[in-house]
């Protein structure tokens, strides 16, 4: 006896509950920097002095750093344009685990598992229903001849 509850995938469910705590954090992450981007951005600036990152480099990326974050996270969490924007996630998570890595901090490990959690998701593309049609490919349709 197979009795359900609902009629819901539970891949798909959990791939779309994957992306959409990612949506969160990015998205909880940048907002909270908004307010105050001058001093996100010299704070930031002023971790990696002792490093060997330029600062022409440092600026324009803890500028932009919140605005990303918070786009990245509206996005995930409606899913528009899924796999894209899951690409640049992953991309912007090794960009932080790196400057993690460049000062020693123990935050590597979990900004390593956001990258992994990205990559699955991304790889989980034909479960992941809950999307927006915007910037998607839209299933392909299979007909039978009989």
């Amino acid at each position: 006896m197979d009795a359900k509850c609902c009629q819901c995938d539970a891949r798909a469910c959990g791939v779309a509950l994957a992306r959409w705590v990612i949506g969160v954090v990015l998205l909880f992450a940048g907002i909270a920097k908004l307010p105050n981007i001058s001093g996100t951005a010299n704070y930031i600036t002023s971790q990696f002095e002792k490093t060997w990152l330029p600062k022409a480099l440092l600026v324009p990326y803890a500028y932009t750093l919140p605005f990303v974050e918070t786009a990245l996270g509206v996005l995930l969490i409606l899913g528009i344009a899924r796999n894209a924007v899951l690409f640049v996630t992953g991309l912007l998570f090794i960009t932080l685990t790196f400057g993690q890595i460049l000062l020693q901090q123990p935050i590597v490990f979990q900004n390593t598992m956001y990258t992994v959690v990205t990559a699955a998701i991304l790889f989980a593309e034909q479960y992941d229903r809950c999307v927006l049609p915007l910037g998607n490919r839209r299933p392909a349709t299979t007909t039978t001849v009989t």
